[in-house]
């Protein structure tokens, strides 16, 4: 978790001095899992004992992808674990389809 928002903070100053940056991110669905066991309890858990909280952070991090007018880039690419029988990799997965 450390190490992941230490790299999206570096490819945003980056992003402001004008360089794109690409982030390959293998798995999203590692990272969620990583912010359900360090975040605060919310108190609602959802289904495949996600906590509500935890899906915040992954999100924003993923959201961090943008093209900066006058700036960089900043892409990420990542992976998402998908039928591993697991019914939260499968929220974690619905969460993050489409984007």
């Amino acid at each position: 978790v450390q190490v992941a928002e230490m790299v999206i903070e570096k490819a945003k100053r980056l992003v402001e001095h004008k360089r794109d940056v690409v982030i390959l991110l293998d798995s999203i669905t590692r990272l969620a899992r990583a912010y359900n066991t360090t975040v605060p309890s919310s108190g609602k858990v959802l289904t495949g004992g996600v906590d509500a909280n935890a899906l915040d952070r992954p999100k924003k991090f993923f959201g961090a992808a943008r093209n900066v007018e006058e700036g960089g880039s900043l892409t990420i690419i990542a992976t998402s674990l998908v039928e591993t029988g697991s019914r939260m990799d499968d929220v974690i997965y619905e969460e993050f389809k489409g984007t």
